[in-house]
């Protein structure tokens, strides 16, 4: 689904840029997900260790952090993968909707764990992290750098660019889990997505999405132009629904 509340990855927090990584990988790697729910517990379990007055167990801190290190690296691997594959589809769609757009785009995952093992540096932080009472270090702390012309885009950028680049992003994550979805074929929902872009990137969304490669869509819309560009630019059979004052009446039509 493409909506404006899709912002966040934007303007929010790193915790929802993971969010957006972590709800794809799941998708298609069950192992995953049993590491990110190990993960959590053990980040849990050494948290609660380190806010202990009087003082840790260490040999059960050393048993926590040697869990985490191990799911973390393959969380990792997996998330470093996603990135690797996920950043050619979503600058091919950028340069699309922006019409070869000169500004270069970009998107950077950054974890600790580049730096080397969790369990060593974990080892290391314990007791600037037992006077903080949480766990600094690791792949809970991982971020996506949304990068436009290598400046941070949520300080760069028109309001035109930055919701387009979301929405490159949000089409490119449709075109990745086609790929990895063994055969089968996501739907697509654009929830409001035209509001406040310009006429130019308009038509060159409604151009993609009006493609053959996108399979069942489903659009809502307030302005009945932005529809009505779409349907003209299609060849695709479509139904087409009113809402108003909570009544809904349908009509068909066909190309």
């Amino acid at each position: 689904m493409i909506a404006p509340s899709d912002e966040y990855l934007v303007g929010g927090g790193a915790e929802e840029r993971r969010k957006f990584m972590d709800m794809v990988i799941a998708q298609y790697d069950s192992r995953y997900v049993e590491s990110l729910i190990r993960y959590e517990q053990s980040l849990k379990q050494r948290n609660a260790l380190l806010k202990q007055e009087s003082g840790f167990d260490a040999d059960v801190m050393n048993v926590v952090e040697e869990m985490m290190s191990m799911d973390a690296d393959y969380i990792y691997n997996c998330r470093t993968l996603f990135a690797n594959d996920f950043l050619p589809l979503f600058q091919e769609l950028y340069h699309k909707l922006c019409d070869g757009a000169t500004e270069g785009v970009s998107i950077e995952y950054t974890s600790h764990i580049s730096r080397g093992a969790l369990k060593q540096q974990l080892e290391s932080f314990r007791e600037k992290e037992r006077i903080v009472g949480y766990t600094l270090h690791g792949t809970h702390r991982d971020d996506l750098t949304l990068l436009l012309s290598n400046q941070p885009l949520k300080y760069e950028g028109s309001q035109g660019q930055r919701k387009t680049y979301v929405i490159a992003m949000k089409l490119a994550q449709f075109l990745f889990l086609r790929k990895r979805g063994k055969g089968s074929m996501p739907i697509l929902l654009l929830d409001d997505i035209f509001d406040k872009l310009d006429a130019g990137r308009v038509a060159k969304i409604v151009d993609y999405v009006a493609s053959d490669d996108l399979g069942q869509i489903f659009i809502t819309d307030t302005n009945r132009e932005h529809i009505d560009q779409l349907l003209a630019r299609t060849k695709k059979n479509y139904k087409l629904f009113y809402v108003h004052e909570g009544n809904i009446t349908e009509n068909y039509g066909t190309p």
